[in-house]
């Protein structure tokens, strides 16, 4: 039984027989009577174990790389033979972290991480310019720049646009926090907003005279929708029923009041 359940759960039969066809290609014969038999972890690690297959591997690749294979049987000279493979990859030029444990592939821990390493060996292998069979992909070049003395001279003297240039920082120019998106079409100088329009104060913001909620709806109450044609008629028939309904012995007599009150300013 493998160490871990995600570490099965992580095991590919179909990677782990192309990496099988890959090593049978390398070293010119059979590693198993069957590749589609390949099934489990314990089917992958029962050809890899010894470590015989893996030593030879990497003597293809780098000629001299494990100098003494052992044949025999017994797991310490097995799990030996791992160890050499292992130390000949570092030495080839493979990063630590892509290297398995032993106890990975001879105690069927992870053996995910056993195909893993030999997916990297093979990258490895398309970048130092092995001529064999291929597998993996080749691992990019180191690009490496180089500058004078004077040139790290000049790039000190620069202030990144980061910092505000050489004028102070800013944020002139910036979206104020809380606006909506400013969405202005590529050719600022034909479609460049007047001063004028840019200098008006928003009715959002109460104008330019005092902020107030005059007009607005009472919070809690429901959306008011009113057509102006509809108060427009209501503003009339209140003004007729109002006429209609007043009394002629009343304005009469407010009018003799009226003017009585015009004679005795007049003397």
């Amino acid at each position: 039984m493998p160490f871990a359940p995600w570490a099965e759960q992580k095991f590919d039969p179909n990677q782990a027989r192309d990496v099988t066809r890959w090593m049978e290609a390398v070293l010119g014969r059979k590693l198993c009577d069957d590749v589609q038999a390949l099934k489990t972890e314990h089917d992958f690690a029962g050809i890899l174990k010894d470590g015989v297959a893996l030593c030879e591997l990497i003597n293809e690749i780098q000629p001299g790389s494990v100098r003494r294979i052992n044949k025999q049987l017994s797991p310490f000279k097995q799990m030996e033979n791992v160890e050499f493979f292992t130390k000949a990859c570092v030495e080839y030029g493979m990063n630590a972290l892509d290297v398995f444990q032993i106890t990975d592939l001879y105690e069927v821990k992870a053996v995910y991480t056993v195909f893993n390493c030999l997916h990297a060996l093979g990258s490895l292998a398309l970048k130092n310019g092995f001529k064999g069979p291929v597998y993996g992909v080749k691992i990019a070049d180191k690009a490496e720049r180089h500058f004078t003395e004077k040139q790290l001279a000049e790039g000190k003297r620069i202030i990144p646009m980061q910092a505000g240039s050489n004028r102070n920082p800013s944020q002139s120019g910036m979206t104020p926090y809380g606006f909506s998106r400013q969405i202005i079409p590529s050719d600022v100088e034909a479609t460049k907003l007047s001063s004028e329009s840019q200098n008006i104060v928003s009715l959002q913001y109460g104008t330019n005279l005092t902020a107030n909620q005059s007009g607005m709806t009472p919070y809690g109450l429901g959306r008011q929708i009113v057509s102006m044609s509809s108060v427009s008629d209501d503003a009339a028939g209140s003004d007729a029923h109002s006429n209609s309904n007043s009394d002629p012995a009343v304005d009469k007599d407010l009018s003799t009041e009226d003017s009585a009150f015009n004679d005795e300013e007049l003397f």
